[in-house]
């Protein structure tokens, strides 16, 4: 009598046993996918997947609209090399004062000096200033971190999947 006769095991082991073991690779895999899809729909909508806001859920059709026109004229002048072009809510005293203190500005910043204090400023506004831009600066380096870490994440399930995928 031969292996697999009268409920021994066969060369494959016992028929039930492999069932068992393709469902259970089957559910894994299942799960990482439905896992995997969460996460991509999670990214999507931190940042419609483009690395950029995406849209922007608070903003009503007609809002949303208008920007895009203003982004769209404002692209246009920087096509013709006008620059973001002028601000009809200033005045051309105003616009000659801001374009000062852009250029002083710029010429701190190439200078190595950052950007510098703002004379309009009192030292307890820049103080605070100072202290909400490094708060800024640390939950962006947090929200890169998490960013990476999902981004790894998806990778360790992608390869999961098609490890899984392989040996089904």
């Amino acid at each position: 009598m031969g292996p697999g006769h009268m409920g021994q095991p066969g060369p494959m082991g016992p028929p039930p046993m492999r069932d068992a073991i393709r469902r259970d690779a089957m559910a894994r895999m299942d799960s990482i996918e439905a896992r995997l899809s969460r996460i991509e729909a999670r990214l999507a909508q931190m940042d419609g997947g483009r690395g950029g806001p995406g849209p922007r859920p608070e903003m009503t059709p007609e809002q949303r609209e208008q920007m895009r026109k203003r982004w769209e004229e404002a692209r246009e002048r920087m096509r013709e090399g006008g620059g973001p072009g002028p601000r009809p809510e200033m005045s051309p005293e105003q616009r000659e004062q801001m374009r000062k203190r852009w250029d002083e500005a710029r010429e701190r910043m190439r200078e190595g000096g950052g950007p510098g204090p703002r004379p309009e400023m009192t030292p307890d506004q820049r103080e605070m200033m100072e202290k909400r831009m490094q708060e800024a600066r640390g939950k962006m380096e947090e929200a890169r971190r998490r960013f990476q870490q999902m981004q790894e994440r998806i990778r360790e399930l992608e390869a999961e999947v098609a490890r899984l995928k392989k040996g089904t």
